[in-house]
């Protein structure tokens, strides 16, 4: 039987002041946040495998910021058992 959850949470971004990633001049720079920004995710299991999907309203996910959220669910959800294989994540 499929297990599946859903989750939907306000991004955290504690720095201000960054450039626009070129939809402006370079001197121009974000100075507070119009919009609330949100990850969501789905999470599918069967049979002890899990496959967790997660969109984030970001420009693109760097390796790094894949490699941190991989270190932090294998530390605080180990019981989930991801890998590389079974993480989608996307901006």
């Amino acid at each position: 039987m499929y297990r599946i959850g859903f989750s939907k949470i306000a991004v955290q971004y504690p720095k201000l002041e960054v450039g626009m990633m070129g939809y402006g001049m370079w001197e121009n720079r974000v100075k507070e946040k119009e919009t609330a920004l949100y990850a969501r995710a789905m999470a599918i299991e069967l049979n002890e495998d899990c496959l967790v999907f997660v969109n984030v309203e970001m420009a693109f996910i760097t390796p790094g910021i894949r490699r941190e959220v991989l270190l932090r669910l294998k530390r605080h959800e180990s019981k989930l058992k991801l890998r590389e294989r079974n993480l989608m994540l996307t901006a």
